[in-house]
């Protein structure tokens, strides 16, 4: 970029070199001789009265041949000099300024008989280029300005969809994530013959505890669960918050005993996560579980989560119709 410091005033260009008086000199004698063969000549022809033949010496005409060259040369030497010349220089000048690279100290270079015209360019130059720092640091402007609103564009485009894939409370992916994002992992699973477990769990007497400590007390709880399970789970794992006390946690590549081990470890935390509180019951967590294996028909997603749910309800139906084992005594 040039600098944006202003163009040094720059004298006026010099016009091409005036001739000696020697130069001079030599062609008013050219010029002298010239005319004077030239009237000697027409006073004997128009002045005789017989026809005259004249015949002038070899010396003047070899001086009078000598003389149209050096006038036909000096015409010739003064055109390209003073006007072809400055204008091939002034063409070259014009072409560097439109591109930009032209220098100070090529406007003394001498124009001929352009030379009037030096003071307009030297304005114009200095006016092009005051405009072109203009435009630079115009372009760097708005080019700073774009990179601005371009991060803030896409750091909200990646709010909104965290909005649209993640629920807001535990962090976990939302339902609409889960049905969008199932039922290719399925299908890529039974391509690679890989197992591929489903857990559904929800939390029991959640609403016990919604009507006793209040519903700060139940998003809290929520909360606290969604971090347990972001804790738990692998990288490649996926957990879901379907709906008020639902989750599901989808486990490529893993068994039913892994998935049962998760299922274990997370009732064991939410238990002594809810251990302090103050509840006829404490909340507790009920899970099912699916695997490709367990499934006799052509594996789905709907066919996954409707078997893990179908487990989970037996779950809960089992351990709500479950007796109390009666306490040993010991002998005596």
């Amino acid at each position: 970029m040039e600098d944006s410091a202003p163009l040094p005033e720059t004298p006026p260009l010099q016009t091409s070199r005036p001739r000696g008086w020697r130069t001079k000199l030599a062609v008013a004698a050219c010029v002298a001789v010239a005319i004077f063969g030239l009237v000697e000549y027409l006073a004997a022809a128009f002045l005789a009265r017989t026809v005259y033949t004249f015949t002038l010496p070899l010396s003047v005409t070899a001086l009078l041949v000598l003389t149209a060259c050096l006038v036909v040369g000096g015409a010739l030497f003064h055109f390209v000099h003073e006007w072809r010349r400055p204008v091939h220089r002034l063409r070259g000048l014009l072409e560097a300024a439109l591109a930009g690279e032209l220098t100070s100290h090529e406007l003394d270079q001498p124009l001929g008989g352009l030379s009037p015209l030096v003071p307009v360019l030297q304005d114009l130059f200095r006016e092009m280029r005051r405009q072109r720092i203009e435009v630079t640091k115009l372009n760097l402007e708005i080019r700073h300005r774009v990179a601005q609103r371009t991060d803030a564009l896409e750091r909200m485009v990646a709010r909104f969809q965290a909005q649209a894939t993640r629920d807001g409370l535990t962090g976990l992916y939302n339902r609409r994530m889960l049905d969008q994002s199932l039922e290719p992992i399925v299908q890529r699973c039974v391509a690679d013959k890989a197992s591929l477990c489903v857990v559904a769990f929800d939390v029991d007497d959640f609403k016990l505890l919604n009507d006793t400590l209040g519903h700060a007390a139940g998003d809290s709880l929520l909360k606290a669960i969604g971090q347990l399970v972001r804790s738990t789970i692998r990288h490649e794992d996926l957990a879901f918050r379907t709906g008020g006390d639902e989750f599901v946690i989808v486990l490529p590549r893993s068994t039913r005993a892994e998935g049962q081990g998760l299922a274990g470890r997370l009732s064991s935390l939410v238990d002594a996560l809810v251990k302090p509180l103050e509840l006829a019951r404490k909340p507790r967590l009920s899970t099912g579980l699916c695997t490709l294996g367990d499934l006799t028909v052509k594996p789905s997603a709907v066919i996954l989560l409707e078997s893990a749910d179908k487990d989970l309800y037996a779950t809960k139906f089992a351990r709500k119709n479950r007796k109390p084992d009666a306490t040993p005594t010991r002998a005596a």
